[in-house]
């Protein structure tokens, strides 16, 4: 999917089929991530990779929507202590926020580029269409007229 371009920052929206991206469009760049857990995303068999590799990647803030988001929040910051990011958990790199529903505020707050001040902006989703499918579509429609 090609790169949604607001007046603050580039997202590029993905899933991770294959397990995770190859190559970021932005290169080595650092980021922010938002992890948008779709239903049965928590039986995805990429989970586990993408958490590590969010935490381990070039990421300034992992925010993470959706039901169980606080758990997988959790699992990043840990993540980001394991890859040594971060001396222990908490510590902040990367910095994380959890949301756990699909309402307007969530998508308010993906349009305006979350926490992070990063220019690019890395959208993944894990599982099934459902009520996450919606808010993403919301998003990036928001985002293209905005």
């Amino acid at each position: 999917m090609d790169p949604i371009t607001t007046r603050d920052a580039t997202f590029w929206f993905c899933s991770l089929l294959d397990g995770m991206p190859v190559e970021l469009p932005w290169g080595d760049a650092e980021f922010d991530a938002f992890v948008v857990l779709l239903d049965d995303a928590l039986e995805d068999p990429y989970l586990d990779a993408v958490v590590s590799w969010v935490a381990a990647a070039k990421t300034d803030w992992v925010e993470v929507f959706g039901a169980g988001a606080e758990a997988i929040h959790d699992r990043v910051d840990a993540s980001a202590a394991e890859a040594g990011r971060q001396e222990k958990v908490g510590d902040g790199q990367p910095m994380t926020a959890w949301w756990e529903g699909f309402g307007e505020e969530g998508v308010e707050h993906l349009v305006s580029g979350g926490h992070g001040a990063s220019e690019h902006k890395l959208v993944v989703w894990l599982g099934e269409a459902g009520a996450g499918a919606e808010f993403l579509e919301r998003a990036r429609a928001r985002m293209r007229v905005g």
